[in-house]
């Protein structure tokens, strides 16, 4: 599965959150996935044999609360509806920090330990098959909001920490 650019408003605005998405779906479940972001030359790369950011190891970082959590999402505008925008307010009024505007890079950053939960919806399968590799094989979690494989898209949530996910789950 390929999304060429993930992030296009990043991508027309010049930010480098934007990245090429690449997943090997093996039928049942993506095995591999890439993030690529050519303008600051980072490779994000997990298969089952681990993670890795431009050759080097990378991992979740352990946080065992929302009080001391970094949440991320791209937008307030991707939440469909009232009661996702409120359920996403929960969280955030939980957290220590909250940070806007992440697209893929915010997902890598999270395999790389610097943010601890990106909680997005109306994502499509080629926003998420190629991030959830990476994020797993670095030791976090990825999965909708009820719980479920993410792999289809919909509303996702992706943790550093299953103690996080855990918490955050209704």
């Amino acid at each position: 599965m390929l999304d060429p650019i993930d992030g296009t408003r990043s991508f027309i605005t010049g930010l480098p959150l934007w990245g090429t998405l690449i997943a090997l779906h093996d039928g049942e479940h993506p095995r591999i996935g890439v993030m690529n972001q050519p303008f600051t030359k980072e490779r994000f790369l997990g298969t089952p044999k681990g993670a890795w950011l431009n050759g080097k190891p990378i991992q979740v970082r352990p946080c065992a609360g929302l009080a001391e959590a970094r949440v991320t999402c791209t937008s307030l505008q991707i939440f469909d509806t009232s009661e996702q925008l409120a359920a996403f307010n929960r969280v955030a009024e939980r957290s220590r920090l909250v940070r806007y505007g992440g697209d893929c890079y915010a997902y890598c950053m999270l395999a790389c330990g610097h943010i601890d939960v990106v909680i997005e919806a109306g994502l499509k399968p080629y926003d998420i098959q190629a991030l959830m590799p990476i994020i797993r094989s670095a030791g976090g979690l990825v999965s909708t909001w009820d719980g479920q494989d993410p792999q289809h898209g919909g509303a996702i949530i992706a943790c550093g920490d299953r103690r996080l996910h855990a918490e955050i789950l209704p």
